[in-house]
């Protein structure tokens, strides 16, 4: 008779169990959030992944943070162990959907993105008409002022509405005491500023039958002026955002990533520093919008993995009034928002707006160069050759260099 009761004991306990969860186990989902640890970022995001957890208990997330290498993240998906999710640069999580590791966007989560989202950065995260991930980091090449120097050299705040405009301040801006314009000198900044001029002449690196074009005058015209600015005897200084950022230049072409560093090194940003539109080309002003890509493995997490991104981008609510997860944490980065909502916060009610709405400026005459992946390369060597004609080499072997190597990535990737 005891047993009897023992086992109908252990009955009632299981069918309790299944009824209220609270014997299952939990669901470990393994993520790279490409929140670099340690960070203010990070630990924000941080924050938002334990509400996550309380609001489901039945769910545990393990932030890796930033992966630390290409190779690594693809030897994980190789090796069979890959995370449930990944934060990364786009043209290598393009190369991972290619290999049959990475899943669609489902149809109804693409909705939310397409009525919520800047139409750029969902362009950005789409391969061959596929959207096959999210929006992480919505940078944008921008032109940074200091006001200060600007009135202290008897100019005005109003922004250059032309290359030539720039030029021009820049110029006269240049004192002993501190550079007329300043730019990262490393060849991944110098290509985005490099293409996003080349667009605003009307030129480009391929044409949308994949030919080379980039050996013509437009680019041409981009490499007279990036000599111009930052020749040796010239008024520019080819170095780190941290000249601009201790307030020891007028201008910069910047990111919005970047100013995060800047409240960080200036105290007075806010009261001497302002953000503007790119400026523009005989094309007209074309700014270059990247950033990276959150793609979900293939397995048995993927629903889990959709409905924690829904929550982050579109249903959550942020701990700031009006902003979603995700746009609170990129805010505090220094990203610009890409959701309608947080824009309008971040435009109006965020301590940096003016700031932000300076970026979304540039952002709203974006494009982005993911495509060119489909192309059959990924990075031409424009940053190079920008170093190169600063160094007195030869436009036509600058030329020549680039167009070997992007004939050179497009004959590699047909072997792959």
């Amino acid at each position: 008779m005891k047993w009897k009761l023992g086992l109908s004991l252990i009955v009632v306990l299981l069918i309790t169990c299944v009824a209220v969860g609270v014997c299952a186990e939990p669901i470990k989902l393994t993520i790279y959030s490409n929140f670099p640890k340690p960070s203010v970022e990070y630990d924000e995001f941080r924050v938002y992944l334990d509400l996550y957890e309380k609001l489901n208990p039945g769910v545990i997330i393990e932030d890796l943070g930033r992966a630390e290498s290409n190779d690594k993240l693809i030897t994980l998906y190789a090796v069979g162990e890959p995370p449930d999710l990944v934060g990364f640069t786009t043209h290598v999580t393009f190369s991972l959907y290619d290999r049959g590791f990475i899943a669609d966007v489902p149809d109804w989560l693409v909705e939310k993105m397409q009525a919520n989202l800047l139409p750029v950065t969902i362009e950005a995260n789409t391969l061959r008409g596929t959207v096959m991930g999210l929006p992480f980091g919505n940078n944008v090449t921008t032109l940074y002022m200091n006001t200060r120097i600007l009135a202290d050299t008897g100019q005005t705040s109003k922004p250059p509405a032309t290359w030539d405009d720039l030029t021009a301040m820049s110029k006269k801006a240049f004192t002993p005491d501190h550079a007329g314009l300043v730019t990262s000198r490393d060849a991944w900044s110098l290509l985005r500023f490099g293409v996003a001029m080349l667009w605003s002449m009307g030129g480009d690196v391929v044409d949308k039958n994949g030919n080379i074009i980039i050996d013509d005058a437009p680019f041409r015209k981009v490499l007279d002026y990036f000599y111009e600015w930052f020749r040796p005897d010239s008024h520019g200084v080819f170095g780190y955002s941290s000249v601009f950022n201790t307030g020891k230049a007028a201008f910069q072409l910047g990111i919005p990533g970047q100013l995060s560093a800047l409240r960080d090194l200036n105290p007075n940003y806010q009261e001497e520093v302002a953000v503007a539109r790119i400026p523009a080309g005989p094309a007209g002003a074309v700014a270059n919008h990247y950033g990276h890509t959150y793609v979900v493995t293939k397995g048995p997490h993927e629903e889990e993995i959709w409905k924690l991104l829904d929550w982050f981008f579109f249903t959550g609510e942020g701990l700031v009034k009006g902003l979603t997860p995700m746009g609170d944490v990129c805010l505090r980065r220094g990203y610009p928002p890409f959701h309608k909502k947080d824009i309008s916060v971040g435009l109006t009610q965020h301590t940096d707006a003016a700031f932000y709405r300076g970026f979304i400026e540039s952002v709203m005459v974006a494009r982005n160069y993911e495509s060119w992946y489909e192309f059959g390369f990924v990075s031409p060597r424009i940053g190079y050759g920008i170093r190169d004609i600063v160094s007195g080499v030869p436009v036509s072997q600058i030329i020549e260099d680039i167009v070997l190597d992007l004939k050179n990535q497009i004959e590699e990737s047909k072997l792959q």
